[in-house]
Parts: structure tokens; C-alpha cells; sequence
């Protein structure tokens, strides 16, 4: 079952891109997959543009999500170090 296979390999990985290619038009529950992370569905037959261009486009969604999850990273480590140093600030008020 290829939904079943899609689930599993996002639950182990669940920054796996996932790009399903059928000749099945009716056989996927695509709001379901969708909803679980699945990228993006094609149906047969395509043209190897197409593919090209949502692999590039996936690319480019994987890269924007890197970039955020870097950039919370930074916010997060820079609001510690503003926490910590307000929290000295105040300690050593309560001190001087």
C-alpha cells in the first residue's frame, strides 16, 4: 500500500520530501496526504518539465523552511542571552 509506505517514511523522517506519481486519479486520499505532508501529486502522464519544475520548486520550499528554522534558531538563542542578562541586571540590583 503506497499511502501506508508514504506515512511510515514521513513519521521516520518527517522532513522527507514527498512527491507521489500515479496513474491512479482516484485511488489517493490527497487531502489526507496532503494534510500529512506530502509536497505535491502528479498524475501520468506528465511532462518531464513539469517534473523538473515542481522538484524545483520543492527545492526551493525546502530551502525557505531551512532558512526559517536557521533564523528561529538565532531568535531563540539571542532572546536567552537578553533573558540571562536581564536576569543578572536584576540580581545585581537587588544586591547593590
Amino acid at each position: 500500500d503506497g499511502v501506508a509506505v508514504i506515512k511510515e517514511a514521513r513519521r521516520l523522517q518527517p522532513d522527507l520530501f514527498t512527491l507521489i506519481i500515479t496513474g491512479h486519479t482516484g485511488s489517493y486520499p490527497i487531502p489526507e496526504l496532503m494534510a500529512d505532508g506530502t509536497a505535491d501529486i502528479m498524475f501520468k502522464p506528465f511532462h518531464m518539465n513539469e517534473l523538473r519544475a515542481r522538484l524545483a520548486l520543492a527545492e526551493r520550499r525546502r530551502k525557505l523552511i531551512a532558512d526559517l528554522n536557521a533564523e528561529k534558531a538565532a531568535l531563540h538563542a539571542v532572546s536567552r542571552e537578553m533573558i540571562l542578562g536581564l536576569q543578572q541586571e536584576l540580581q545585581a540590583r537587588k544586591q547593590g
